[in-house]
């Protein structure tokens, strides 16, 4: 993690990040995907760091893809599980490439949070939210060199792991374990830093709007109580379509990479179920189940999180509309319809529902059918590998 003085110096326009006090959007710079052009350092430092993330995850694909192949031709992996970890890390750099196309939607989409919070509603993050954020980044950033390195500890010289060690058999045990451990490091960092970093990206900006109609539902329901003028009701609802629109732009900018994230997640998922239940039949050692729950961590909770924090949007959008729907039946019933028509603009806007380019539809009901999935799957792998 970079210091916080550096991070001010390059990145002085980010006051949304300042405001808040969370590493989220130096994570995204310093990964090659800045939201701001104007920095006032142009030293070899911003050079640098804008190169070399992508840099290293080009390279890294390139090396995981070699070791896929001769994984294969050494007999360590089936050609299912080797296609499945091809499209997963395939997917990983796919979902870089898709998030820094949109860099410039992110910037006006911070943008824009800036002025929903300055304009229509204070809604920033308490001490424990910020420290729960931050603490998801650390957790995705050490997770790859925490396993390596438990990997590598976990070796014995009887040990013939040529998957990782790419066919190559050091006859020093501690070059064996600095080259697995370098391995393993690599190939984790692929399919779980930006990943997990799109994922607590994409989850802030979900519970950030989330608490904008929260906060908007509290001071609509003072304002419709208190007067039922025309002048209060016309900047109710500009401030409404204010926060919809924001949303939109969020679904805009993240239906893809969500899509390829959630795609990656499952197929990581899938794989590696059919990678680890074969070993229900002789022994499950430390690392097999270490790898279960790091799995679990980065691609299944992650999945579930996306799913919990774009769904509140949806049913806080609901709730809105269902106070301005009351609000104009008791205006029928008391024969007052001056504000009417600004109301009737409410009522009939559409409906927003967050996606992944519209064919996950994010409802907490397919984390049921996600996991149903998966028990399916366990149980046909399971039985076939008796």
């Amino acid at each position: 993690m970079p210091p916080i003085s550096l991070i001010q110096k390059l990145m002085p326009e980010a006051t949304f990040a300042e405001e808040e006090k969370t590493y989220l959007w130096s994570y995204l710079y310093f990964t090659g995907i800045p939201i701001s052009n104007k920095f006032t350092l142009k030293s070899w430092i911003y050079r640098l760091w804008r190169y070399v993330f992508p840099i290293f995850l080009h390279v890294v694909l390139v090396c995981a893809i070699i070791q896929l192949i001769l994984g294969y031709r050494t007999g360590v992996w089936n050609i299912n599980i080797i296609i499945s970890c091809s499209l997963v890390n395939f997917l990983s750099v796919g979902v870089w490439h898709s998030v820094y196309r949109k860099r410039r939607y992110v910037s006006e989409l911070l943008a824009k949070l800036e002025e929903i919070q300055s304009s229509c509603v204070a809604s920033h993050l308490q001490r424990m939210e910020t420290i729960t954020i931050n603490g998801v980044l650390l957790v995705y950033s050490v997770t790859p060199t925490a396993f390596s390195f438990l990997v590598a500890n976990s070796v014995i010289e009887e040990s013939k792991d040529a998957f990782w060690t790419f066919s190559y058999k050091p006859e020093d045990i501690l070059c064996g374990k600095i080259l697995l451990f370098v391995s393993v490091n690599a190939y984790e960092c692929l399919q779980i830093i930006f990943p997990g970093l799109l994922t607590c990206m994409y989850c802030t900006l979900c519970y950030k709007l989330s608490k904008f109609l929260v906060c908007f539902k509290r001071r609509s329901r003072e304002v419709i109580g208190e007067a039922s003028c025309r002048l209060p009701l016309k900047q109710l609802v500009n401030q409404y379509f204010m926060i919809l629109n924001t949303v939109e732009l969020l679904q805009k900018i993240f239906s893809e990479p969500i899509f390829l994230l959630i795609l990656m997640s499952s197929l990581h998922m899938f794989s590696m179920v059919g990678y680890l239940m074969p070993f229900f039949k002789y022994e499950f050692t430390v690392v097999n189940i270490v790898e279960m729950v790091v799995i679990t961590m980065t691609n299944t909770l992650s999945t579930v999180a996306i799913i919990i924090f774009s769904s509140k949007i949806t049913a806080n959008i609901q709730k809105v509309k269902q106070i301005f729907h009351r609000y104009k039946e008791n205006m029928i019933l008391e024969s007052h319809g001056n504000g009417d028509p600004v109301i009737q603009l409410v009522i009939d806007r559409e409906n927003i529902e967050l996606s992944a380019c519209n064919i996950i539809i994010f409802k907490k009901s397919f984390i049921l059918s996600m996991f149903g999935a998966l028990l399916t799957y366990s149980l046909l792998i399971f039985q076939i590998s008796n």
